[in-house]
């Protein structure tokens, strides 16, 4: 499995956004649409086949602190089911917070992911 650590990250570019998403979601999928006033609208898909193989668990990990191009990522791999995103609520409360499947990846990836949040 792999936990994406994206609490506190502010976010940056739209492009940016779309680069990590295409290598976590699978090809040809619509990751996000802009559109506004002065331009029309356009829709980014992800061009390039996953990095990731199908069966391998994803969470991303999100707080009030996650903001834009990281919300883009975090909302592409939980509206496309490749992974799902949950709120990071205190620290020993992440496994209590999360469903079956999920507190199952964590727990078996407990040593490493504490390993790097010290």
């Amino acid at each position: 499995g792999l936990v994406l650590d994206l609490r506190g990250n502010p976010g940056g570019l739209l492009t940016s956004a779309v680069d990590v998403a295409s290598l976590l979601v699978p090809k040809g999928s619509d990751i996000v649409s802009a559109r506004g006033r002065g331009f029309p609208g356009v829709v980014y898909r992800s061009q390039v086949d996953p990095v990731l193989d199908p069966q391998t668990k994803l969470v991303v990990l999100v707080n009030s602190q996650t903001a834009s191009a990281a919300e883009i990522v975090s909302g592409a791999v939980q509206d496309l089911d490749v992974g799902c995103a949950k709120f990071n609520y205190p620290d020993h409360a992440i496994l209590d917070a999360t469903s079956g499947l999920l507190a199952k990846v964590l727990y078996k990836m407990s040593r490493i992911f504490l390993i790097i949040q010290r």
